[in-house]
């Protein structure tokens, strides 16, 4: 395979639309081109290093796998995780009556952010370079070259509008609430990681994930599909969204140090690495907490809170691993984001055994 190393301006219209589209014509050649590292030079200019290689010779699965990759199946059973325990608890636990209409929708719309989020956000960190080729993040899609940023930045509000269109007819016997909650989703969504305020590269980002992932999204799904939330509902929202948070900290662990370089801001980075291990333990514990609290006052099955203690050997290996580590550069921060992400579909699935084991 014939490669070349290209250099662009940072900041250039060139740079722009290569990162883009994925190809720029150069020598009368179209030629794929992946960003490897910026560069900086003694008159203070900065440059981005590309591997280019010509399309011809550009290796790329089929179609299927493309998309199978850049949807993340894995997140997207994770992001329905708490709405299946709020039918489950609300339904059968308290015999609350459902709109099965409207669950079905509210399970789609769910689906369709999910897709909107993981798609727009590989393309703003594509062209932020926060992802490049060998870096932890991302499907990977864009970093080996199988699709264009532009075209996965159209699926992405694709899905995003298709979200808008199927929570419509939530809204037609829906409450002021719910009509909040759905705007809360859809503009949380649409400027995590794009739009002017783009949280998603700001410290309030990591908080945002919590409320999106969490009571919004729990009592959210209640108001929509039995009109009614309780305070359980709010109590497996926040629990649900604290393991997502702590699973999406753990990943900021890992890549402390390269998003520290290339300039992107965090909640690990905003409170620096020593209280993020900290914050770790914290996020964990609260969620834990959260969860006994509400086997206490009887809206969880206490049941659940006794399977999700299954999950705390997982939990203690994965704090550990932070504090053996000699910094944010330690090899033991590795498999930070693989263990944050397979504790967090540990503890969905056990508190979803928990209330499914009553029937």
């Amino acid at each position: 395979m014939s490669q070349k190393i290209l250099s662009l301006r940072q900041n250039s219209a060139e740079l722009r639309a290569a990162l883009l589209d994925g190809t720029l014509r150069w020598e009368n050649q179209l030629w794929s081109v992946l960003p490897r590292e910026v560069a900086s030079h003694p008159i203070g200019l900065e440059s981005v290093i590309f591997e280019v290689t010509p399309t011809s010779q550009l290796e790329k699965p089929n179609t299927w796998r493309v998309a199978l990759q850049a949807i993340r199946p894995m997140g997207l059973g994770l992001a329905l995780a708490p709405v299946l325990a709020v039918l489950v608890s609300d339904g059968w636990s308290r015999g609350w009556i459902p709109s099965h209409r409207d669950a079905v929708l509210v399970i789609f719309s769910i689906l369709c952010l999910q897709l909107a989020v993981h798609l727009l956000n590989d393309v703003e960190d594509h062209l932020r370079l926060v992802d490049r080729p060998g870096m932890v993040g991302g499907s990977g899609v864009l970093q080996r070259g199988w699709v264009s940023a532009r075209v996965l930045r159209v699926w992405g509000w694709a899905f995003w509008g298709l979200a808008i269109a199927l929570g419509l007819p939530l809204l037609e016997l829906g409450s002021g609430f719910l009509v909040f909650l759905g705007l809360v989703g859809v503009f949380g969504v649409a400027q995590f990681s794009s739009g002017p305020w783009a949280l998603r590269y700001r410290a309030v980002g990591d908080f945002i994930v919590f409320l999106l992932t969490g009571p919004v999204l729990t009592v959210g799904a209640a108001q929509a599909v039995f009109h009614r939330w309780d305070l359980s509902d709010f109590v497996l929202g926040f629990f649900f969204g604290l393991t997502s948070w702590a699973s999406f900290h753990s990943k900021h662990l890992q890549t402390f140090e390269a998003d520290r370089q290339s300039g992107a801001s965090n909640w690990a980075i905003w409170i620096g690495y020593k209280r993020s291990r900290y914050f770790l333990l914290v996020l964990y514990a609260m969620a834990y907490v959260s969860l006994g609290l509400g086997s206490i006052w009887g809206g969880i099955p206490l049941r659940v809170f006794q399977l999700v203690i299954l999950c705390v050997p997982l939990i203690y290996r994965q704090v550990l691993r932070v504090y053996q580590a000699s910094g944010p550069v330690s090899v033991h921060l590795c498999q930070m984001r693989t263990q944050g992400l397979k504790i967090q579909i540990f503890l969905s699935l056990l508190a979803l055994i928990g209330f499914f084991l009553k029937f």
